[in-house]
């Protein structure tokens, strides 16, 4: 008979990377990296969009993480997350006990990706593809766009990418329940950084903002790592609203339009 299994590793944070659309795993070809003044680190990961960052050395009390698809089918993410320590992740069965257990789920980060210039939305989606800009015609990098209706309520909200460029899906994976009108008039509302931010050469992520993750004292609360933030809706600190008219769009219903001109964001 063998003896208990030693258990070398413990799981520091989890993340299921997840299509904002569908609210399936993103799938393959994402990119997860912790950020530390030595450098970024790939972190482990599989081929659905899952990845873990395991307990060790050096693992700190917080982690930097970065979310990026090199083929721009999803917007880049960035989170500023508290880990919790090896001794709060431990069974209240080791000798002697350490307190409880914080149990796997909280601590699995399930970030929404928003649709990039790439994503391929399915056959009848109702969405506006476009570009929102500064006042002197650069990108507004990382701005956000939500879309209203008629009587105020949110149709869909979207991220920009580092060149301004966003696809807002309206309904749940762009879809709209029957019986659908034709048309919907849309509202854009867009937020972006207060001042542009400088564009870095040698990495385009770096201007992203970091969006801090809170949690809660022992035990953990189910909203810690699933709430508006986690879903890319909460306005990150620094942004503002555009002060510039929004553009009021008719879309039809089961097509992506093109938003005829470049959407203007005023500070």
């Amino acid at each position: 008979m063998t003896g208990p299994i030693a258990v070398r590793h413990r799981l520091a944070l989890g993340v299921e990377a997840l299509d904002g659309a569908t609210r399936a795993l993103a799938g393959t070809g994402l990119v997860a990296v912790r950020e530390t003044p030595r450098g970024q680190f790939a972190l482990d990961a599989d081929d659905s969009g899952r990845f873990k960052l395991r307990h060790g050395p050096g693992v700190g009390a917080t982690v930097v993480l970065r979310l990026d698809d090199p083929r721009r089918r999803f917007v880049p993410r960035r989170f500023s997350i508290p880990l919790w320590t090896l001794a709060e992740v431990l069974p209240v069965d080791q000798d002697p006990p350490t307190g409880p257990y914080i149990p796997v789920a909280s601590r699995m980060l399930r970030p929404w990706l928003l649709p990039g210039s790439a994503y391929r939305a399915t056959r009848g989606t109702t969405a506006l593809r476009g570009r929102v800009v500064r006042d002197g015609g650069q990108p507004a990098r990382w701005a956000r766009v939500n879309g209203l209706g008629a009587k105020g309520e949110l149709l869909g909200w979207t991220h920009c990418d580092d060149r301004g460029e966003f696809l807002l899906l309206i309904g749940s994976a762009g879809a709209l329940p029957p019986p659908a009108p034709d048309t919907l008039d849309v509202a854009l509302v867009v937020t972006a950084p207060a001042t542009a931010t400088t564009p870095d050469p040698a990495d385009r992520l770096a201007d992203l903002v970091a969006e801090a993750v809170t949690r809660s004292s022992a035990p953990p609360k189910p909203s810690d790592l699933d709430n508006d933030l986690v879903r890319g809706l909460a306005v990150p600190p620094g942004y503002r609203a555009s002060t510039a008219p929004r553009p009021q769009l008719t879309v039809p219903v089961g097509e992506v339009l093109a938003v005829p001109r470049d959407v203007v964001f005023t500070s």
